[in-house]
């Protein structure tokens, strides 16, 4: 029997894989990575791709490595060029990936890894029985380190053939043809999808339309919920109110500084066009598509959605377990934890899942460090 199932092979339950290994509490043979991709991180790798991510948003101490200054060390003999970006020394995605590669082989991470797709858990006397696409395994621990599964689609898309950015099927490097391209959305990942495809797609006309104006912020959220905001977070014991604040922390929909800036240099030079309204109806027109806004209609052959992911509960597949196991949940539909992650009969989360406990940043890289120090710290030998 296993010590430990983590399931999601992401940065989360990488990292989180690794932290295990490193406590010296458990040994790498009794831990087993579930995820239905090929690789570890091959869910991030694809969506930071598509998007043509360049630089992190988060600091060089936030990484998949237990050792803060992993990275920068690492850094010192890498030939990649540009390797940090100012302001907080943000790494470029090509050093991050790189990083991660020399940490999966150095700790033969890959070896703990399974291709399954999970399709639920079951409470035995004792133990935990995981059933995947692949059998079942017995472990004593589960670990939930899934991400969002749920993309959100606004209602006109679903009408047309719009592709979103965070969709497994879509493969923005293989977008050669195009003529002209709208890009939905008002956060980063649709600044950078944008500034992507103009540079892909030179002779393209590549429209960015969105409802806002930039909204310029460093972080997904104040760096003060890292650490001393958290103090005050964990004094509140309504979780409607934890759910409130999470929502008002983050910064949804924004870019920094230096996003917004080459963004604007691009349009500027007529490589991007950026139309800031509310799209009202979308029509189809032989191979093209008209993007109908309140001020102007929009040509283009091809809809490119980065809108993000729905707000709801990660996991849709976990609702068997916890109707079942009647485990706890706030109104909003999220786990309710203690402070070491643990849910009930030896389930513990990280990421999204985890959030009513560690706040705003329980998605981001940080969140996942946290979230392993709190796990490691309150399980026994």
């Amino acid at each position: 029997m296993l010590e430990w199932i983590i399931i999601g092979g992401g940065i989360h339950g990488t990292l989180l894989a690794n932290f295990l290994i490193s406590s010296r509490k458990v040994q790498a043979h009794q831990i087993q990575i579930l995820d239905p991709y090929p690789r570890l991180l091959s869910r991030w790798q694809h969506c930071t791709s598509n998007c043509g991510m360049e630089f992190l948003r988060s600091t060089l101490v936030h990484h998949i490595d237990v050792d803060p200054f992993s990275l920068r060390k690492y850094s010192r003999k890498s030939p990649v060029r540009h390797r940090f970006i100012e302001p907080y020394s943000r790494p470029s995605l090509k050093l991050f990936n790189e990083h991660c590669e020399s940490v999966i082989q150095k700790n033969k991470l890959a070896k703990l890894h399974r291709q399954a797709a999970v399709k639920n858990i079951h409470v035995k006397r004792g133990y935990l029985q995981v059933e995947s696409c692949a059998g079942t395994v017995d472990t004593k621990r589960v670990l939930l380190a899934i991400g969002s599964d749920s993309l959100h689609l606004p209602d006109w898309a679903k009408e047309v053939n719009a592709q979103h950015i965070f969709s497994p099927t879509f493969h923005r490097q293989k977008l050669d043809h195009c003529k002209s391209v709208a890009v939905v959305g008002g956060g980063i990942s649709a600044a950078q999808t944008a500034m992507a495809m103009a540079r892909q797609c030179a002779e393209a006309k590549v429209v960015l339309v969105t409802n806002h104006e930039p909204d310029i912020h460093r972080f997904d959220s104040d760096p003060g919920w890292i650490g001393g905001y958290l103090r005050e977070f964990h004094k509140i014991e309504d979780y409607s109110v934890r759910r409130e604040t999470i929502n008002n922390a983050r910064h949804r929909g924004s870019m920094t500084q230096e996003v917004a800036m080459t963004l604007k240099q691009m349009i500027a030079k007529n490589k991007i066009r950026m139309v800031v309204d509310h799209i009202k109806d979308v029509r189809s027109r032989d191979d093209d598509y008209v993007l109908q806004t309140a001020e102007e209609s929009i040509n283009c052959d091809r809809v490119i959605l980065a809108t993000g992911f729905e707000k709801k509960c990660p996991g849709q597949w976990l609702q068997s377990i916890i109707s079942q196991c009647n485990l706890p949940q706030a109104a909003c539909g999220y786990p309710i934890v203690d402070k070491n992650l643990h849910w009930a009969y030896n389930i513990f989360v990280s990421g999204a899942l985890s959030e009513l406990e560690i706040g705003p940043v329980a998605r981001n890289i940080v969140g996942a460090r946290i979230a392993a120090s709190r796990i490691v710290e309150g399980v026994n030998h």
